[in-house]
């Protein structure tokens, strides 16, 4: 299963990245693309709009990476990304108590039961991505199971 957890806030303005003995800061203004994984040698490699050439921080050495913010007001709260499945996401935001559904493909349906069973809420949206709002649910334990053409997922929430 791959989590997420993310503070809902200002948007960046930096991009600071640690590694391969060095520290290097970048507007986020000028970041054309950022890639990683087995496509890239094992490496985090980061694209400029103003430079050709291409920054690179191996793996074995990188240290970690921050988004640095300006603030302007309060974070909304934090959203938790809970997924096993690359294409269906639900993540939740307790803060201003929505669940977001996206999908690269058409979202045929969500259901939301409460932990005995019951259907509480059940739509069609029809589209790539959709919000629900649990403002007016009881605090409890909701099973949140999503359905595309090609896919299906289900995560477990507590309001």
């Amino acid at each position: 299963m791959f989590v997420a957890i993310m503070a809902i806030a200002d948007t960046p303005k930096y991009l600071t990245l640690h590694g391969d003995g060095k520290v290097e800061s970048y507007s986020i203004s000028d970041i054309r693309k950022i890639t990683f994984g087995k496509q890239t040698a094992d490496n985090l490699e980061v694209y400029l709009k103003s430079k050709t050439t291409i920054d690179n921080y191996p793996y074995s050495t990188f240290e970690k990476g921050i988004f640095e913010v300006e603030p302007s007001g309060e974070p909304s709260g934090v959203e938790c990304v809970l997924t096993d499945n690359d294409d269906l996401i639900i993540a939740y935001n307790a803060g201003v108590q929505e669940i977001m559904v996206s999908s690269s493909q058409e979202i045929i349906a969500i259901v939301v039961c409460n932990l005995n069973g019951v259907v509480v809420e059940m739509m069609s949206p029809m589209t790539t991505e959709t919000t629900i709002s649990l403002a007016d649910y009881a605090s409890g334990i909701y099973v949140i199971k999503a359905v595309t053409a090609v896919t299906a997922t289900a995560v477990k929430i507590i309001k």
